[in-house]
């Protein structure tokens, strides 16, 4: 009963606005009002309240003859449109308030309506795009948090997914040239040529995956891709002094895979404990330079354990075969594994380790090698509103099986060492720069292979 009578209110109030609305400003000012134009729009917003898109429609359409650029009549309009699933036209609205308001919370405001209309339209990729956008005008923190949380229930449930990281980067050894400036092999020296020492230059990276997912059984996720990896340089000064005839381009790398995946979440009821089962591959081309070099394929299983709710155990094992192109002989498969466990120190913080094995199968002495890596990570969610650090430390040991060049085999130690800050303040359309600076050295019992990189790499990473 209470319902009937709002809905009657509702109703004859709209026909009042109507009439107030239309009546001309000399007879309103001869004539006591009965609605005013204030009154008019809460009775719209009280449409809206109580399930009456249409009389909020007709009532805001009314109210933007007088006023064609109240924003605020505009969102009420487009809400309106929303709720009668009148999407294209709600988005009309809300894109002209978009383009023209140099008001931040208006632009949100637009860009979330935008966002909903597409989510009503089931193309959820898009309503993601345009929460980033209602993101990077958020009028607080409030606002931003609320955004990615929606943002994160439509990522849940869109099928498809993008990735996309980007940087550049000085790096002072982009061909991963030796230091030293010959060898001696059978008692006979040699001087290395030019190529062959530390090449400087600026370091270009993209990467980008698109993955579609879908349901194989209750328990049982399935995905299928494809991921582009491309590195490209340009030469210092310095190193084309060097060797005056080579190009950035002759050191470019490129991977092109596709890929798959099988996710199989575990029994909860049975085991609190255990986490899911992922078994991932994938297949592509490599190109070096400006020559295809080699194809390869991966397979790859991956278990985790949750040991507490502070800690997660990760065990993975993977087979990884790589044909040459034109050179069998250089044909290798390599056969990994590693065990891995994460600790949250405490609220954003966590520390990790890494252990791994390896072992490289092939023809080629040069190539077949054994031999473990241990890295430890660290990542710390800090007070300040600047940049949040991280720090990884990588060690590891290369035994090569059979001697190459020389009259003993190849004995490679590798450290690595990075620190990141994530540049939170400068947040964009939903992304966050992020500067990490590097030194990687190689200790080698072979002249050739001793070497040393100093790396500067900023690029972006996604916020949510």
């Amino acid at each position: 009963m209470q319902a009937s009578y709002v809905k009657s209110y509702l109703r004859t109030a709209a026909v009042l606005t109507a009439f107030v609305i239309a009546s001309s400003t000399a007879c309103m000012a001869q004539t006591q009002s009965v609605v005013s134009v204030q009154e008019a729009r809460q009775i719209a917003q009280k449409s809206l309240q109580f399930g009456q898109p249409k009389l909020a429609l007709d009532i805001a359409n009314q109210l933007l003859i007088r006023d064609p650029n109240d924003q605020s009549l505009k969102f009420l309009k487009t809400s309106a449109l929303l709720r009668l699933n009148k999407t294209k036209d709600a988005r009309k609205t809300a894109l002209g308030v978009f383009k023209t308001s140099t008001d931040q919370h208006s632009k949100f405001l637009a860009a979330r309506l935008i966002a909903q209309s597409y989510h009503q339209e089931k193309a959820l990729t898009r309503s993601q795009l345009w929460l980033r956008r209602a993101a990077n005008f958020s009028p607080d923190a409030n606002a931003k948090n609320n955004t990615k949380q929606q943002f994160s229930k439509i990522r849940a449930a869109n099928p498809w997914s993008f990735n996309l990281n980007f940087g550049a980067s000085p790096n002072s050894n982009i061909n991963n040239g030796t230091k030293s400036v010959g060898e001696t092999l059978g008692g006979l020296g040699f001087i290395f040529l030019p190529s062959s020492q530390p090449l400087s230059g600026l370091e270009y990276m993209a990467q980008g995956a698109a993955q579609y997912r879908f349901r194989v059984s209750k328990r049982v996720f399935g995905s299928v891709g494809a991921s582009i990896l491309a590195q490209t340089y340009t030469l210092s000064s310095q190193a084309k002094s060097l060797v005056p005839t080579a190009q950035g381009a002759d050191y470019s790398f490129v991977s092109l895979a596709g890929t798959y995946s099988f996710t199989i979440a575990p029994n909860a009821q049975k085991n609190k404990h255990m986490g899911p089962t992922i078994i991932s591959g994938q297949f592509g081309r490599t190109f070096y330079g400006k020559t295809a070099l080699s194809n390869f394929v991966a397979l790859s299983a991956e278990k985790s354990y949750y040991l507490s709710p502070r800690n997660r155990l990760n065990l993975t094992t993977t087979a990884h075969q790589q044909n040459r192109i034109g050179n069998r002989a250089r044909n290798s498969l390599t056969l990994i594994g590693s065990v891995g466990l994460m600790h949250q120190v405490s609220a954003g913080n966590t520390a990790g380790i890494k252990l791994t094995a390896f072992n490289t199968d092939s023809s080629s002495a040069e190539i077949e090698n054994s031999g473990a890596s241990v890295d430890l990570t660290y990542r710390m969610k800090t007070e300040n509103k600047v940049f949040d650090p991280d720090f990884h430390l990588g060690l590891k040991n290369i035994n090569y099986q059979r001697a190459f060049l020389s009259s003993a085999a190849r004995r490679d130690q590798n450290i690595a060492l990075e620190v990141g800050f994530t540049l939170k303040k400068l947040s964009l359309y939903g992304f966050i720069p992020k500067l990490t600076l590097g030194i990687t050295k190689n200790l080698s019992n072979s002249a050739r292979h001793k070497t040393a990189a100093q790396t500067a790499r900023f690029g972006f990473q996604s916020e949510f």
